[in-house]
């Protein structure tokens, strides 16, 4: 059982694994304002570092949910990275350089620390609940919802999560993907490779490069890592004892080939691994995705296994988060193999070409590529395109969820967004841009546009005007183009010349203004809310009124009842964050856009006003029960930002009033905690 006595739990989204990838879309969600459930078996982080690197893109996700800063403090900046021969001399070399995303091209970690430091991230929410030693059983599915059995590895007490969506990001060996008969087809390679994680005692000449020891006898991977780490790898020959070659014993003879004696470093840990490039024939069942390790597996040798699992989530997450508050049609959630899955299997097959290129056995051919790289380094067009990484493929999704009309036109369609620093208006100091875009839908323009259809999605920044920009970065990829649409995930959506109008939203983002249904005059609503509050405490009136219906009628009426002229010209997002008895927050948004005011569940993405409350008070002021002014001197509302929007807000919305339907019977306890109703998937 649960803590608080219930065996059900409702929640918008439920996620089966607490990896670095896991962790990653439980911040996403968190941060969205969606109810989350994690399952994890393992009491804590798993203690063996397995990626050793990340890039500038994946930094720019972790900078989306706001750990970017606290992840670099404990990483490795850029290191040079070296493919030896057998006698130490470098015949390929990497200096990688920056694709314009803000952060460094490649940085070093220690998987350990940054799992924790992803965690942490994950406290902020209260609308995430995280369960640890617990076992992910059997799915089921319906048109309403999926359910997961979960049994508490503690007491072997069993619950059931109910959710609109499930995320597996249960690994390569994934039960879930099992349990679906999802295939998962490709190739696990013969050799295993024993795993070093040492603590540096006395550096070595060579201590800070990345190094590929490419000796066809047996090659080696020598790669620094933070916080006083140091990583070797070697592979277990044909022939060997794996759990011979893996001994301390061994291990001290095959780093002493090396140079590396007990003076240098300390052992902590050894580990076998093996190396798989597996692809899941489909990425999606239903209600279920698949993520990292569960969807595709690759080799090690370019750092891109975690990388890939992160960009999944990345990419995922706001789809999902739009859908369930209203703002996209599942078919948003179609986009998800066909933007990830081409880059994945392009990364993977760089993978492969330079394992190949690290494991050559055969003395002739060794030699043979020794000498071909060696001169390729050195030939005026190839040279650079090697040693400056420019043979990673960009995880670019020209092919998903873009404006095609317009992609066609302009290049930089489908393509990450730059982010360099920007100075807003008003402000003393530059910031990156993604930090001013916030977390939603923007519409970046080099001069004013006219009204069109995005207003009320989007939030517009006229370039020199809104921002001043920091180097030639981004005017160098707008090119041509004036004006660019950008989806939470930073790829451009749309592009427009000057002069040009944007093509309305297509059909996955029908009512992307965030609109609810428009609710009836409440009369004799108002009249039982009232009685209702009357009669019932704050947990009971919480069960009763505060559930998804009764809540989007309150916004919607509020929202149907937007005055413009009180608004006074203002045009952005108030946030409303109502804290549960329990410490959820259900957060709900008001959008007003010129004539119009939207209403729908969620986070802002960059509200001019957050209004927190807590839900049983929120609901007594609906009812009439409490005075505003009353709270307020109390302290118990809190109002942070713009103040003379704040003593406006009474007469800017309708008066939030129910119509009765929304009120469940005051003497029914449902058996949940959190959550909303699942989303009907069965479109009308």
């Amino acid at each position: 059982m649960l803590e608080n006595g219930s065996s059900e739990i409702r929640a918008d989204v439920v996620i089966v694994g607490y990896g670095p990838v896991g962790a990653t879309a439980a911040n996403e969600l968190g941060q969205a304002g969606l109810d989350v459930v994690v399952v994890e078996r393992d009491p804590s982080p798993y203690p063996r570092a397995r990626a050793i690197s990340t890039d500038e893109d994946v930094l720019r996700c972790w900078q989306h949910v706001g750990l970017a800063d606290a992840l670099k403090a404990e990483m490795l900046g850029d290191r040079p990275i070296d493919f030896v021969d057998r006698r130490g001399r470098s015949f390929l070399s990497f200096n990688l350089r920056s694709r314009g995303n803000g952060h460094p091209p490649q940085m070093f970690i220690y998987q350990p620390a940054v799992e924790r430091t992803i965690r942490a991230g994950v406290e902020r929410f209260p609308n995430v609940t995280v369960l640890l030693e617990r076992e992910a059983g059997a799915v089921r599915q319906s048109s309403a919802g999926v359910e997961l059995d979960v049994t508490d590895l503690r007491d072997r007490s069993r619950c059931v999560v109910r959710a609109s969506f499930l995320l597996a990001c249960d690994g390569g060996a994934s039960p879930i993907r099992t349990q679906l008969q999802i295939g998962f087809d490709g190739t696990t390679y013969e050799d295993p490779w024993v795993v070093i994680d040492t603590k540096v005692e006395r550096e070595w000449p060579e201590v800070d490069r990345l190094r590929f020891h490419c000796d066809p006898e047996r090659p080696a991977v020598d790669c620094p890592t933070p916080l006083g780490h140091h990583r070797w790898e070697f592979p277990v020959l044909p022939g060997e004892d794996r759990d011979e070659v893996s001994s301390e014993a061994y291990v001290w003879t095959l780093l002493d080939r090396h140079g590396i004696t007990p003076e240098h470093v300390t052992i902590l840990r050894r580990a076998v691994y093996v190396h798989h490039v597996r692809f899941a024939e489909r990425w999606r069942a239903g209600r279920v995705f698949l993520l990292g390790d569960a969807a595709h597996c690759m080799p090690p040798w370019i750092g891109q296994g975690m990388a890939s699992g992160v960009r999944d989530a990345h990419n995922l997450c706001w789809k999902l988060a739009a859908v369930v508050r209203g703002e996209a049609l599942p078919a948003l959630l179609d986009s998800y193999e066909p933007e990830r899955k081409p880059h994945v299997r392009a990364v993977t097959a760089r993978a492969v070409f330079f394992g190949r290129v690290i494991t050559e056995r055969r003395r002739p051919l060794a030699v043979a590529r020794n000498l071909a790289f060696a001169a390729a380094m050195r030939a005026p067009g190839i040279g650079p395109y090697l040693r400056d990484g420019d043979w990673f493929p960009d995880s670019d999704d020209r092919r998903g969820f873009v404006d095609r009309a317009s992609r066609d036109a302009h290049p930089i369609v489908g393509r990450r967004l730059p982010q360099p620093l920007v100075t807003p208006s008003g402000g003393a100091a530059p910031v990156p841009l993604d930090d001013v875009l916030g977390r939603g839908w923007s519409i970046l323009s080099r001069s004013p546009r006219q009204p069109g259809p995005w207003d009320g999605l989007a939030r517009v920044l006229v370039l020199g005007r809104d921002l001043a920009v920091e180097g030639p970065l981004l005017d160098d990829a707008l090119g041509a183009t004036d004006a660019v649409i950008v989806r939470p995930d930073r790829t451009v959506f749309a592009a427009a010349a000057a002069g040009e109008s944007f093509a309305a939203p297509p059909a996955e983002l029908r009512g992307a203004g965030g609109s609810l249904p428009v609710v009836a005059e409440a009369g004799p609503g108002e009249r039982l809310l009232a009685a209702v509050a009357a009669r019932l405490d704050d947990r009971r009136l919480e069960l009763a009124i505060g559930h998804l219906p009764g809540l989007a009628a309150i916004f919607g009426q509020m929202a149907k009842g937007y005055v413009p002229r009180v608004a006074n010209g203002f045009v952005g997002e108030i946030q409303y964050d109502l804290r549960r008895a329990g410490g959820r927050i259900s957060t709900w948004t008001l959008k007003v856009a010129g004539q119009r005011a939207f209403a729908r569940r969620g986070a802002a993405a960059d509200p001019a006003l957050t209004v927190r409350i807590a839900l049983a008070d929120f609901l007594r002021m609906v009812a009439g029960e409490l005075d505003q002014v009353e709270l307020l001197r109390a302290r118990r509302i809190e109002i942070a930002g713009d103040g003379l929007l704040a003593a406006r807000l009474g007469p800017l919305f309708g008066r939030p009033a129910p119509p009765d339907v929304y009120v469940a019977p005051p003497t029914v306890d449902p058996p949940v905690v959190g959550g909303r109703d699942p989303i009907n998937l069965v479109e009308a």
